[in-house]
């Protein structure tokens, strides 16, 4: 994936920056600790096992969240599953009389913002904490879990004046369902008209409705190399446009074409929050129903569907890692140091774009 290298930071993003900003607390440490946090058994489309993982995923993260203080929202996501993955994740029909329906949950913590021009103005950050059989899921997406912690746990006592939401997003490797089901959601809570009074006329005062004005996807950030031709692209070149990386050491910011500005001001905040951490921008994809399938792979895809700004942040899945969806991926295949730059690149981002309160 790839689109334009990383450019210097924006100089209106690098002053809104704080000087005790978030990120510098980010700990790999925590990192580290928010990865092995989840079981190495988690898929909805695997056995009772699986399922139980599953179960077991979404408890530690409640409670995880809730040492830290928060009280998370359970959103509920239902399931059956038609097909599993047998020997070798080969997909089989399960037997009408065998199928089973299956309740998850998205996890939500909210930040509600504190100006009121602004606050129903959500920036929402994602990861889904499901994997699929025969793969313990350290990348995809544990590793985007560990981030996602993070920002739950930095932001928590930092006041901005726009709304930031993190969800843990559940069943996204069997077709997005906790994304599709949040995004419906908050497509109609941003329709939602304002309420009447007896004498049917509306009250004079009444907040915005919440409006999604940015979601980014943490789909896979934890996997790196620096070996020639260790990177390939789901798209070919076009000259003047795209010139595909060769070297696996980057993430990329890519969305399509309608959402270029939300993706850049994104692409800037991480580079002013973390200047170590590659990047590479990508925002020239055509617009739906022209962009193509391996852009549209994570839980982003709902809210671009709805019209909602949304932006994957990968290190590019199986077109860069050889331990995709196997059971060597594993939290010895990453590499945890850059991973950190990576979370201190989003923590500030947030944090940034959602502009620290007074």
């Amino acid at each position: 994936m790839g689109g334009q290298p990383a450019a210097p930071a924006s100089p209106a993003v690098a002053r809104n920056l704080p000087q005790d900003a978030p990120q510098d607390q980010v700990s790999r440490a925590h990192v580290e600790a928010h990865i092995r946090l989840l079981p190495a058994k988690r898929a909805a489309d695997g056995d009772e096992e699986h399922r139980r993982g599953l179960q077991e995923a979404e408890d530690l993260l409640v409670a995880r969240l809730k040492e830290m203080g928060h009280e998370p929202v359970l959103e509920p996501v239902q399931f059956t599953p038609i097909m599993r993955r047998g020997e070798g994740g080969v997909r089989e029909v399960i037997p009408v009389e065998q199928r089973t329906p299956l309740t998850s949950h998205n996890i939500i913590v909210e930040f509600p913002g504190t100006d009121p021009a602004l606050r129903h103005e959500v920036l929402l950050f994602g990861a889904h904490y499901d994997a699929v059989p025969f793969s313990p899921g350290a990348d995809d997406n544990a590793s985007g879990v560990a981030v996602a912690l993070e920002l739950a746990r930095l932001l928590k006592d930092r006041p901005t004046k726009r709304t930031i939401r993190v969800v843990f997003f559940a069943l996204e490797e069997v077709g997005l369902v906790g994304a599709r089901v949040h995004a419906m959601n908050a497509a109609a809570a941003a329709r939602r008209r304002p309420e009447q009074n007896a004498a049917g006329d509306a009250p004079a005062a009444q907040p915005a409705p919440p409006r999604i004005v940015g979601m980014v996807t943490l789909e896979m950030l934890g996997y790196y190399s620096d070996k020639p031709n260790s990177q390939r692209s789901p798209v070919p070149p076009i000259e003047g446009v795209f010139e595909p990386p060769t070297v696996g050491d980057f993430l990329a910011v890519a969305t399509t074409r309608a959402h270029a500005d939300f993706a850049t001001r994104f692409h800037d905040a991480m580079r002013a929050s973390e200047p170590q951490k590659k990047l590479f921008l990508a925002t020239f994809f055509p617009d739906l129903p022209l962009t193509p399938r391996d852009i549209l792979r994570s839980d982003h895809a709902p809210f671009l569907v709805l019209g909602m700004p949304g932006v994957m942040l990968t290190d590019t899945s199986n077109f860069r890692n050889p331990h995709y969806h196997l059971p060597s991926d594993t939290i010895e295949t990453l590499d945890l140091d850059r991973l950190t730059l990576a979370a201190r690149a989003v923590v500030g981002a947030a944090y940034s774009l959602a502009e620290p309160a007074e």
